[in-house]
């Protein structure tokens, strides 16, 4: 399974921010909702802020959650970026058996985490669980810190290490070169390309069938974005 993803939000944006840690995705089970509100109420000095749906978890989070967290409905895919930028330290605290909307299948073997791609091409500071798909996109200490799915006292100690600002703004520079050299849509999508001659060659039967063009020169990102798009369609929603 070839890794998702993203496209370039720009980096890390510098100044104040009205939230300390985020976290933006969906509530299912398994994507660390449970953990995240613990570390809220373990450190109720820091403002967290919890992005997803859909609504019936949402609103229960909201009852449960500590005053020190903020919780807010999905939005869709032109609202991340802005969301992103309201916070420094991002939060991937998925379970060791993750859920998807459709079904309680695990996923967690298989999975391309897409919210730990966006955040590095936002150049946040990351903690992500320590799980074989999220290793094989970050290096624990180089472009995360990564802890064990649900083990609360190394997530605290992983954030309390975020605290240091030299250490901060060193993941989130390691985590945005990383995107750029291999995690942009760009560089994801002449991957796929490389692994996959058939669909190189101009009108052959593999290039009509994936919706590539027959003529030479057009830039791969757009070909990857028109075939995600015509075999996925836009979510309304921004639950990842």
């Amino acid at each position: 399974v070839a890794p998702t993803g993203s496209p370039d939000f720009g980096g890390p944006v510098e100044g104040a921010k009205p939230h300390d840690i985020g976290f933006v995705g969906s509530f299912y089970r398994g994507r660390g909702v449970e953990l995240i509100l613990e570390l809220a109420r373990r450190r109720p000095g820091k403002r967290f802020l919890m992005v997803g749906g859909p609504d019936a978890q949402r609103a229960e989070i909201g009852r449960q959650a500590p005053p020190n967290v903020t919780v807010r409905p999905a939005v869709d895919s032109a609202g991340v970026p802005d969301l992103l930028s309201s916070f420094d330290v991002a939060l991937a605290p998925y379970g060791e058996a993750i859920e998807i909307a459709s079904s309680s299948i695990d996923t967690a073997r298989w999975m391309s985490p897409m919210k730990l791609v966006e955040y590095m091409s936002a150049g946040k500071a990351i903690i992500a669980s320590r799980l074989p798909a999220v290793m094989e996109l970050v290096r624990d200490g180089r472009e995360a810190l990564l802890a064990p799915p649900g083990n609360i006292d190394a997530w605290l100690a992983a954030l309390d290490r975020l605290d240091d600002l030299d250490t901060r703004r060193a993941l989130s520079a390691a985590a945005r070169r990383r995107y750029l050299a291999s995690l942009s849509w760009d560089q994801r999508a002449g991957s796929i390309l490389d692994r996959l001659p058939a669909l190189k060659t101009p009108g052959s039967a593999a290039s009509r069938h994936a919706g590539l063009p027959a003529a030479p020169g057009r830039r791969a990102s757009e070909s990857a974005q028109n075939c995600a798009s015509a075999s996925v369609g836009a979510p309304e929603r921004r639950l990842v």
